[in-house]
């Protein structure tokens, strides 16, 4: 529920802005992530490292002010997000497991300038991400320095019957910080920020068998660190009603 009010939020403040004084900013940059992944109770993992994956963020922000230092903003983002799990073996082999995530993302968060400078003001932002997942892949490759190494993949669906499965939304919270550069009538915007995942996209599975119960999956919420440049596009005002 937490995760459709956020989308809803979103997409009703960005429609509504439109009729109102806004700026209006196309945003492309890169993102790093992870995830924050729990294997089960008893579950060893001394020898395997999560590494983050490198992906690149694009899509368009709204931004409408509410005082000289305050304002709303929201933004619909493709982000690509993922992670890497390497397990090292005892026969100097080595398992990566890559995935490979790609979301619809969209922050609504509070903006305050903490400086008030006309050239290049600064600022903060907090506030909450909803996200819906459009499409992923999954890559498992075995490493050996003295046999032929393989790898297989294939997508990620969101059927609840395969380890490889994910939730369909996800939500979380969003901080960030940046600065705009003002240029003649526009402005260039250069941002980061911080999505804490509170969503567990994925859960651990449990299978029941003869002798026991068998634990695969693991239980994992998104982690990302996005840096974007924005430029906004001319601004325009509502057009009064009252006549002459």
């Amino acid at each position: 529920m937490m995760k459709r009010n956020l989308l809803m939020a979103a997409l009703i403040f960005c429609c509504t802005s439109v009729f109102s004084q806004v700026k209006i900013y196309p945003k492309v940059g890169m993102v790093v992530s992870t995830q924050n992944l729990f294997f089960g109770e008893g579950v060893s993992r001394e020898d395997s490292e999560i590494n983050n994956r490198v992906g690149m963020q694009v899509g368009f922000g709204i931004e409408k002010s509410l005082s000289q230092r305050v304002a709303l903003s929201a933004d619909i983002l493709y982000t690509q997000l993922g992670y890497i799990d390497r397990i090292k073996n005892e026969n100097w082999s080595i398992n990566e497991n890559g995935y490979k995530l790609n979301y619809l993302i969209s922050p609504v968060t509070v903006k305050y300038y903490v400086t008030n400078l006309p050239t290049h003001p600064f600022f903060l932002t907090a506030g909450a991400y909803g996200g819906i997942f459009i499409n992923g892949k999954f890559i498992y490759s075995h490493k050996n320095l003295f046999y032929p190494s393989g790898s297989y993949s294939g997508e990620i669906k969101f059927s609840a019957n395969e380890h490889n499965d994910y939730d369909m939304l996800d939500w979380g919270i969003i901080l960030g910080a940046g600065v705009n550069f003002n240029i003649g009538k526009s402005e260039l915007l250069i941002q980061s920020s911080y999505g804490l995942g509170m969503s567990k996209v994925h859960e651990i599975q449990y299978n029941s068998w003869a002798r026991g119960t068998h634990v695969y999956g693991a239980d994992g919420k998104n982690r990302f660190l996005a840096v974007n440049l924005g430029y906004t596009l001319p601004t325009w005002k509502r057009k009064s009603n009252s006549g002459a």
